[in-house]
């Protein structure tokens, strides 16, 4: 059964990178290519160049290495969780429960924070000095 670091596809399709994504942003995970979503293995046409493809597939269009293992019937991607955000498209994606959704808005901006190690925070008074103050928009937003 799926869950949070599981998940099955029958057939690999491209859009399953934002999952191997969401994995290296969360603790990790497998993906499991050839199997139904109860874990049943069905098989694989492709399973010769799928294993030869997605390594590099992976690494190109992620840029992270996962392990890609054949078995009998299926294929085993294994993701480790990174410590640096880890982007597909220029999208972020995360894993939540035995779903993967894409990162936006005060969620991504809290997620990139978390990733470099430094408190929200820290990252304001780092930046922030006392000569950045806008005067002019203070008095506006008094009035």
């Amino acid at each position: 059964m799926e869950n949070y670091n599981l998940e099955y596809k029958r057939i690999w399709n491209d859009d399953y990178l934002k999952t191997i994504v969401a994995f290296a942003n969360t603790n990790g995970g497998k993906l499991l290519i050839g199997e139904d979503d109860n874990g049943n293995k069905i098989g694989l046409e492709n399973q010769e160049k799928l294993l030869e493809d997605l390594p590099n597939k992976i690494l190109n269009k992620i840029g992270i290495i996962a392990k890609v293992k054949a078995f009998e019937n299926f294929i085993e991607i294994e993701v480790l969780p990174y410590s640096f955000p880890v982007s597909y498209n220029g999208k972020y994606y995360y894993r939540t429960g035995s779903t993967t959704q894409e990162l936006n808005g005060i969620e991504l901006a809290r997620f990139l924070i978390d990733k470099s190690g430094i408190s929200w925070v820290s990252f304001v008074e780092e930046r922030a000095k006392f000569e950045d103050i806008d005067t002019n928009t203070i008095d506006k937003f008094k009035t």
